[in-house]
């Protein structure tokens, strides 16, 4: 071989270590690859050479390096380098891709509409805890453009954080705000000032309108009958634009509930709960209008503090409150005290004002509500019963056990001619069950009879001093005058 043909051999061995460093920083090949077709190259040198000599045909430099054997061992380097890069085109497209759809996932989830969003519907699944309330049977309400017909039993439902807001917007449209006012003088020098305000509850969506009779008190005369100087004006909205003037239905001055009718249809009735199962340290809600209706449906919301409470005054005794420390201010009276289910568990009616006390309120229950109101609507007025007997309130479980007498309610005088007296009932009795309910207290015991109506025939026990028995007696209850 002459110095020409060595020459052009090492010149195509160069050219193949490019092409080899070339593949390698690529990433091409593996440096042991290239190492193996080098260490073969000197071979395939010698082969071609045995090749030539029995042939006799003389070969050049350029049929060397194009020797089948060097061509095929670079196409298969080739080959797997154009997998490797195929490969990688798929990884690179499908990181891409992944990439592409996380960015639209983000940008849909930070697209501020809030109904139809991704993000407001991961809120709805995962978020924090929702309170939600549902209004059945709306009247002609618009719901996502669609207008629901009246008498429908649709369900609408507001979801928040807050329990107070949520409570509010089920709520808020059947509380009520009322202004009494009073016309004074001659028709050329009239004038007319305001009385009183407060709130009311809307009981039937034909005008029917549940508030305290301490409210419109001021307005009756001797007789009981509203005043013509009177005004009952009650208001719907808190804007305050338009009022309804109201007659009164029917009042009962010792559950102070009144009931008053405006000529208006299509309202919003409270939903009324339950108030036995009402639980102490409940969450509690109040809507009213505290200070006047200037601040009409004003919400506060606190916990239910105690139930069945009596308070007395010096000139009567509200029985079976529930007292709830959600803030409570002259004009919640006759508003709602409510669940957070939205639903009216009382009717507010006073709060303790004195040095010391804070944030002691009051509603009269929702199930004293249940048994007044309807009277009130049928009758004008509450007939209740009356047993006859005055009752020694001092008598308790301390004196009870003290002297090892029964629990009851001590009878300290009976009314001649009363219905206690006619069964023989007698002083110094201690009455201990009605119809087998055994009677704790005073309190206990007027809640029972309530339940019953005047003419009813109900057994009482009685614990009778002396000998010491207990005696059933048959009485027919009377009505309270």
């Amino acid at each position: 071989m002459d110095e020409n043909e060595k020459k052009i051999i090492e010149e195509t061995a160069e050219q193949a270590e490019e092409k080899a460093k070339e593949i390698v920083e690529n990433g091409e090949e593996t440096a042991s690859d290239v190492k193996e077709t080098f260490e073969k190259l000197p071979d395939m040198t010698e082969d071609n050479e045995k090749k030539e000599n029995e042939s006799g045909k003389e070969r050049s430099a350029d049929d060397y390096i194009v020797e089948e054997s060097f061509e095929d061992e670079l196409k298969e380097i080739e080959k797997k380098a154009g997998r490797r890069e195929r490969a990688k085109t798929v990884i690179l497209t499908a990181v891409i891709t992944v990439l592409a759809v996380a960015l639209l996932i983000a940008a849909s989830m930070l697209i501020p509409t809030p109904k139809n969003s991704l993000f407001a519907k991961l809120i709805k699944a995962y978020g924090n805890t929702r309170v939600v309330y549902y209004e059945k049977d709306p009247n002609n309400t618009v719901i996502d453009g669609q207008t629901i017909p009246s008498g429908s039993n649709v369900e609408i439902k507001v979801e928040t954080d807050s329990v107070a807001a949520a409570t509010y917007a089920k709520a808020a449209k059947s509380v009520v705000g009322i202004r009494v006012t009073q016309t004074t003088g001659k028709f050329w020098e009239k004038e007319t000032t305001t009385v009183c305000e407060g709130s009311g509850v809307i009981y039937t969506e034909d005008g029917y309108i549940i508030t305290n009779h301490h409210i419109i008190e001021h307005t009756l005369d001797s007789n009981g009958k509203k005043g013509d100087e009177y005004m009952i004006q009650v208001f719907l909205d808190p804007s305050l634009l338009e009022y309804f003037e109201a007659k009164i239905i029917g009042y009962d001055s010792v559950s102070d509930l009144a009931l008053i009718k405006i000529e208006k249809t299509g309202l919003a009735p409270i939903e009324i709960a339950d108030s036995d199962s009402v639980e102490i340290g409940q969450t509690a809600v109040a809507i009213g209008s505290p200070g006047g209706i200037a601040f009409m449906n004003s919400v506060t919301t606190g916990i239910i503090s105690g139930v069945s409470r009596n308070i007395s005054s010096e000139t009567t005794t509200a029985y079976d409150l529930i007292q709830t420390d959600t803030t409570i201010n002259p004009g919640n009276s006759g508003g709602a005290l409510l669940n957070k289910e939205g639903e009216m568990i009382g009717i507010c009616v006073l709060k303790v004002v004195a040095s010391g006390y804070e944030n002691m309120g009051f509603a009269i229950s929702s199930n004293t509500v249940k048994t007044v109101i309807p009277q009130l609507m049928e009758k004008g007025k509450v007939i209740r019963t009356r047993l006859g007997v005055e009752i020694y309130t001092a008598y308790n479980k301390n004196v009870a056990d003290e002297y090892g007498y029964p629990l009851g309610c001590y009878v300290n005088s009976v009314v001649a001619g009363s219905c206690a007296d006619k069964a023989g009932i007698k002083k110094d009795d201690i009455i201990t069950a009605i119809e087998g309910t055994q009677i704790i207290d005073f309190f206990q015991m007027r809640k029972i009879l309530l339940s019953y109506n005047p003419g009813d025939k109900v057994t009482i026990t009685v614990f009778r001093f002396g000998d010491n028995s207990f005696t059933d007696l048959v009485v027919t209850l009377d009505e309270a005058t």
